[in-house]
Protein backbone atom coordinates (compact mmCIF):
# COMPACT_ATOMS: atom_id res chain seq x y z
CA UNK A 1 0.00 0.00 0.00
CA UNK A 2 1.63 3.60 -1.00
CA UNK A 3 0.35 6.87 -0.01
CA UNK A 4 1.25 9.83 -2.14
CA UNK A 5 1.22 13.02 -0.45
CA UNK A 6 0.91 15.30 -3.04
CA UNK A 7 2.15 19.39 -3.48
CA UNK A 8 -1.03 21.37 -3.30
CA UNK A 9 -1.37 25.58 -3.80
CA UNK A 10 -2.12 27.50 -1.28
CA UNK A 11 -4.61 30.84 -2.30
CA UNK A 12 -3.45 33.61 -2.59
CA UNK A 13 -0.61 34.07 -4.19
CA UNK A 14 -1.29 30.91 -6.75
CA UNK A 15 2.46 30.47 -7.01
CA UNK A 16 3.01 29.42 -3.21
CA UNK A 17 3.40 25.36 -3.65
CA UNK A 18 3.32 22.90 -0.82
CA UNK A 19 5.20 19.85 -0.60
CA UNK A 20 4.44 16.97 0.82
CA UNK A 21 7.43 17.62 3.67
CA UNK A 22 5.52 20.87 4.22
CA UNK A 23 1.95 19.59 4.99
CA UNK A 24 3.70 16.57 7.08
CA UNK A 25 1.80 17.22 10.49
CA UNK A 26 -1.63 16.93 8.72
CA UNK A 27 -0.52 13.69 8.17
CA UNK A 28 1.37 12.66 11.37
CA UNK A 29 -1.50 10.18 12.18
CA UNK A 30 0.58 8.05 9.12
CA UNK A 31 4.23 8.07 11.40
CA UNK A 32 2.68 8.43 15.29
CA UNK A 33 4.52 5.56 17.28
CA UNK A 34 6.19 4.38 14.27
CA UNK A 35 9.83 2.97 13.30
CA UNK A 36 10.54 5.08 10.21
CA UNK A 37 12.67 4.18 7.43
CA UNK A 38 13.40 7.42 5.10
CA UNK A 39 14.95 7.30 1.35
CA UNK A 40 15.74 10.71 1.07
CA UNK A 41 18.66 13.24 -0.13
CA UNK A 42 20.06 16.58 0.49
CA UNK A 43 16.83 17.67 -1.76
CA UNK A 44 14.62 16.92 0.49
CA UNK A 45 14.17 20.30 2.66
CA UNK A 46 10.83 21.74 3.77
CA UNK A 47 10.10 25.96 2.70
CA UNK A 48 11.62 26.76 6.30
CA UNK A 49 14.34 24.87 5.25
CA UNK A 50 14.65 22.42 7.46
CA UNK A 51 16.10 18.79 6.45
CA UNK A 52 13.30 15.69 6.39
CA UNK A 53 15.58 13.99 8.92
CA UNK A 54 15.68 16.63 11.37
CA UNK A 55 12.09 17.41 10.81
CA UNK A 56 11.43 13.65 11.48
CA UNK A 57 13.87 13.17 14.71
CA UNK A 58 12.41 16.07 16.18
CA UNK A 59 9.46 14.28 16.26
CA UNK A 60 8.70 13.14 19.88
CA UNK A 61 6.58 9.84 18.80
CA UNK A 62 8.22 9.21 15.48
CA UNK A 63 11.61 6.84 15.63
CA UNK A 64 14.20 7.30 12.97
CA UNK A 65 15.89 3.57 12.29
CA UNK A 66 17.50 3.86 8.77
CA UNK A 67 18.10 6.25 6.40
CA UNK A 68 18.66 5.10 2.33
CA UNK A 69 20.60 7.23 0.18
CA UNK A 70 20.20 7.55 -3.58
CA UNK A 71 22.99 8.04 -6.31
CA UNK A 72 24.97 11.22 -4.56
CA UNK A 73 24.12 9.90 -1.02
CA UNK A 74 22.02 10.88 1.45
CA UNK A 75 23.86 14.28 1.74
CA UNK A 76 24.61 14.71 -2.01
CA UNK A 77 28.36 14.81 -1.45
CA UNK A 78 29.33 11.88 -4.18
CA UNK A 79 29.99 12.70 -7.62
CA UNK A 80 27.79 11.19 -10.43
CA UNK A 81 27.82 7.43 -11.05
CA UNK A 82 30.12 6.72 -7.83
CA UNK A 83 29.63 3.90 -5.61
CA UNK A 84 27.88 5.15 -2.30
CA UNK A 85 28.27 2.76 0.69
CA UNK A 86 26.71 1.61 3.59
CA UNK A 87 27.33 3.27 6.76
CA UNK A 88 26.07 4.52 10.58
CA UNK A 89 24.89 8.19 10.62
CA UNK A 90 27.42 9.38 13.54
CA UNK A 91 25.90 12.43 14.64
CA UNK A 92 22.19 10.17 15.24
CA UNK A 93 23.90 6.38 14.73
CA UNK A 94 20.89 5.36 12.23
CA UNK A 95 22.50 3.26 10.01
CA UNK A 96 22.30 4.73 6.04
CA UNK A 97 21.86 2.26 3.78
CA UNK A 98 23.57 2.86 -0.10
CA UNK A 99 20.69 2.08 -3.14
CA UNK A 100 23.65 3.51 -5.68
CA UNK A 101 25.82 0.83 -5.47
CA UNK A 102 25.63 -3.37 -5.24
CA UNK A 103 22.44 -2.55 -3.68
CA UNK A 104 19.87 -1.27 -5.79
CA UNK A 105 16.64 -2.06 -4.09
CA UNK A 106 16.42 -2.11 0.14
CA UNK A 107 16.60 -5.86 1.59
CA UNK A 108 14.67 -7.50 3.98
CA UNK A 109 17.26 -7.16 6.34
CA UNK A 110 17.70 -3.34 5.66
CA UNK A 111 13.90 -3.00 5.94
CA UNK A 112 13.36 -5.05 9.54
CA UNK A 113 13.02 -2.25 11.69
CA UNK A 114 11.11 -0.14 9.93
CA UNK A 115 7.12 0.10 10.53
CA UNK A 116 6.61 2.65 7.94
CA UNK A 117 9.15 3.75 4.21
CA UNK A 118 9.27 7.27 3.72
CA UNK A 119 10.20 8.94 -0.19
CA UNK A 120 11.22 12.28 -0.43
CA UNK A 121 13.90 13.23 -2.92
CA UNK A 122 13.84 16.09 -5.91
CA UNK A 123 13.40 14.96 -8.97
CA UNK A 124 14.97 16.39 -12.29
CA UNK A 125 12.13 16.36 -14.42
CA UNK A 126 13.39 13.38 -16.64
CA UNK A 127 13.02 9.82 -17.03
CA UNK A 128 16.52 8.79 -17.77
CA UNK A 129 17.60 9.46 -13.80
CA UNK A 130 18.34 7.00 -11.03
CA UNK A 131 16.22 8.83 -8.44
CA UNK A 132 12.69 7.83 -9.81
CA UNK A 133 14.18 4.17 -10.31
CA UNK A 134 15.65 3.93 -6.83
CA UNK A 135 11.57 4.86 -5.95
CA UNK A 136 10.62 2.51 -7.87
CA UNK A 137 12.25 -0.27 -6.20
CA UNK A 138 11.83 0.80 -3.05
CA UNK A 139 8.25 0.71 -3.51
CA UNK A 140 8.43 -3.35 -4.84
CA UNK A 141 10.91 -4.23 -1.79
CA UNK A 142 7.90 -2.19 0.63
CA UNK A 143 5.35 -4.42 -1.23
CA UNK A 144 6.92 -7.73 -0.94
CA UNK A 145 7.85 -7.04 3.22
CA UNK A 146 4.48 -5.41 3.92
CA UNK A 147 5.61 -1.88 4.65
CA UNK A 148 3.23 0.94 3.87
CA UNK A 149 5.04 3.51 1.67
CA UNK A 150 4.45 7.03 1.56
CA UNK A 151 6.23 9.20 -1.07
CA UNK A 152 6.03 13.07 0.03
CA UNK A 153 5.56 14.57 -3.49
CA UNK A 154 7.24 17.73 -5.05
CA UNK A 155 6.73 19.81 -8.41
CA UNK A 156 8.07 18.93 -11.43
CA UNK A 157 11.31 21.23 -11.70
CA UNK A 158 11.05 21.63 -15.38
CA UNK A 159 7.91 22.08 -16.95
CA UNK A 160 5.33 19.95 -14.76
CA UNK A 161 4.27 18.44 -18.08
CA UNK A 162 4.69 15.38 -18.89
CA UNK A 163 6.61 14.40 -23.03
CA UNK A 164 9.33 12.95 -24.89
CA UNK A 165 9.96 9.64 -26.42
CA UNK A 166 9.06 6.21 -24.46
CA UNK A 167 11.91 4.31 -23.69
CA UNK A 168 12.25 1.59 -26.49
CA UNK A 169 12.37 -1.83 -24.08
CA UNK A 170 16.13 -2.98 -25.44
CA UNK A 171 17.85 0.23 -23.94
CA UNK A 172 16.42 -0.25 -20.00
CA UNK A 173 19.07 0.27 -17.31
CA UNK A 174 18.65 1.81 -13.74
CA UNK A 175 18.88 5.01 -15.62
CA UNK A 176 15.61 3.94 -17.33
CA UNK A 177 12.98 1.15 -16.99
Amino acid sequence: QALFLSCRSQSPPKNNILTGLDQIAEYHHLFKNKKIGIITNHTAVSRDGEHITDIFLNMSDVTVTALFGPEHGVRGHAAAGEHVDSHIDLLQNIPIYSLYGSTKKPTPDMLMNIDVLVFDIQDIGARFYTYIWTMFYAMQAANENDIPFVVLDRPNPITGKVEGPILETEFSSFIGL
